[in-house]
């Protein structure tokens, strides 16, 4: 999911006090928005950062395959987990939140309801694929995806 190239792009201003990111809007080119106000501005920008991490430390299905009961199970938990977040700080508008819930949906789980099956390849069935991503550790430790459910608060409140 594209964050912030349907929007314009990305610029990096320098001076003496360091560096700073800035969207120049397609609209607008010559008119530069700080990053937060910018990325705050939009409820699919807001629903397409959460879903950015979500991604990151919970692997989808590659291709046109389904997800595995593993895959499933941990990005469900994850995004429900990130919901409540994202409706506890409110960083989505009241008249939106329908509208908002389908995207999230679909955009935590974009293969649907396909279910992930073994192949056989060379004689032996192929095994399920990982479902924990590369930020997995950074974010939930060494908690095995199985026992989410039961550390959720713990996890997230890290």
């Amino acid at each position: 999911m594209r964050i912030i190239r349907p929007y314009g792009s990305s610029v990096t201003e320098r001076d003496e006090t360091g560096e700073r990111r800035r969207i120049r809007p397609t609209a607008a080119p010559d008119q530069l928005r700080d990053v937060p106000a910018f990325a705050g501005s939009d409820q699919r920008l807001v629903i397409a950062q959460w879903i950015s991490v979500i991604d990151k430390i919970a692997t989808k299905p590659k291709g046109n395959g389904g997800a595995s009961r593993e895959q499933w199970a941990l990005r469900t938990a994850l995004g429900g987990a990130c919901w409540r977040l994202i409706d506890r700080w409110r960083l989505l508008a009241p008249a939106d939140r329908t509208e908002m819930r389908a995207l999230w949906e679909l955009r935590l789980h974009p293969y649907g309801n396909r279910k992930w099956k073994a192949k056989k390849r060379n004689g032996k069935f192929t095994k399920p694929p990982e479902p924990r991503g590369r930020w997995y550790a950074a974010f939930l430790g060494d908690t095995p995806f199985g026992k989410l459910q039961n550390e959720r608060k713990r996890c997230i409140d890290r």
